[in-house]
């Protein structure tokens, strides 16, 4: 019994490994081209701007709002360097220390996480999939349904799902069944629920929840790659909108003067 579920608790580790891997590597474009804008658009205010309003300053013409705009920005970003970066600094130093130190902060971020649009469900599906394989794995070594639920909540990396795992214990300790438990739980998807009934009614919960840990996996390797194929243009869109919007900012004035001479 030990030899399988050892070689069983091997490959769930390296398939979680695997799955983290290529998500890390997925947002590696994202990630640059992000980055890249943010160089760009700060280079342009920083560098190029200041150029143009010096030559601005010799026009005897009022300039475009979207002109005066883009000035006062550089202008900003220039005067308030040094302030500004140290700000960013000790803002990232403060909530760095804040997640290491403080046992509310980490799980009302955790929390705020799950609430969101596509974040929220990518993760709650993570979290399900880990639930899953992790709960079925401890059923086929032999472990009672709740300590196996005590390894799942230890063994989570979120706060607030461990948390509900452990409500998930307590209704089972007061006399539930687990897939009338997970009703109440609203943070476990529906469908798992249906699993779980299911692998009740045939004794075979194990199987089941394997069964569910592919499902949600699958589900998961989907959503990601189509986020990411839907981030990547999205992202190109974006840094060419706000290059475009301070490029024709700064030649607006231009053409304005060309056209009245």
């Amino acid at each position: 019994m030990l030899g399988p579920t050892l070689n069983r608790l091997v490959n769930d580790r390296a398939k979680h490994e695997e799955r983290v891997s290529a998500i890390k590597k997925a947002l590696v474009y994202p990630s640059a081209v992000l980055g890249l804008t943010l160089v760009v658009t700060l280079l342009l205010l920083i560098e190029v701007v200041p150029i143009f309003a010096t030559s601005f300053a010799d026009f005897n013409a009022d300039l475009p709002k979207s002109t005066l705009t883009l000035l006062a920005v550089s202008q900003f970003l220039q005067d308030h360097s040094g302030l500004l970066t140290a700000s960013t600094l000790f803002i990232v130093l403060v909530t760095r220390w804040s997640l290491g130190h403080s046992r509310g902060l980490p799980i009302a971020l955790d929390r705020r996480l799950y609430k969101m649009p596509m974040v929220g469900r990518m993760r709650q599906e993570a979290a399900a999939a880990s639930f899953c394989r992790t709960l079925s794995t401890s059923i086929a070594a032999g472990v009672p349904l709740v300590g196996a639920l005590d390894t799942v909540a230890e063994c989570s990396r979120s706060k607030v799902y461990a948390n509900a795992v452990q409500q998930l214990k307590a209704k089972l300790v007061a006399g539930d069944t687990m897939s009338t438990a997970l009703l109440s739980v609203a943070l476990f998807p529906s469908i798992l629920q249906q699993f779980v009934a299911i692998g009740e009614q045939c004794a075979a919960l194990e199987k089941m929840l394997y069964t569910a840990a592919l499902q949600f996996e699958n589900t998961l390797d989907t959503t990601i790659q189509t986020l990411l194929h839907l981030l990547e243009p999205a992202m190109m869109i974006v840094l060419a909108r706000l290059v475009g919007a301070i490029i024709l900012a700064l030649y607006l004035p231009i053409f304005e003067l060309g056209s009245v001479m």
